[in-house]
């Protein structure tokens, strides 16, 4: 009968220290837990911060696009412009120089 409450006494010993051992095991797991939580926040954090900064660029960029398409058309239409002019120009001479004559 000794011997029986002695083993059971041991078992409860080593169940105790089982039990011990897993309530700390959960204790770092929640603290890791946590941490992760807490990186997993921050980085969905800069990854919204990094989307958005990507999403204003992305807008200054086709705004800087636009514009600079418009710059060429004008260039463009002033360039024929010119060139009309020029001709125009070299017409007036023309018919100017053989009045002259």
């Amino acid at each position: 009968m000794e011997s029986w409450v002695n083993r059971l006494k041991k078992e409860l010993s080593e169940t105790k220290e089982i039990k011990s051992l897993l309530e700390q095991q959960k204790v770092e797991w929640e603290q890791e837990l946590c941490s992760l939580r807490f990186s997993f926040k921050q980085e969905k954090e800069k990854r919204r911060n990094t989307d958005m900064l990507y999403e204003k660029i992305k807008k200054q960029l086709k705004r800087k696009v636009e514009q600079y398409n418009k710059e060429a058309e004008l260039k463009q239409q002033l360039e024929v412009t010119l060139r009309t002019r020029d001709e125009e120009l070299r017409t007036v001479r023309n018919n100017l120089n053989q009045v002259h004559l």
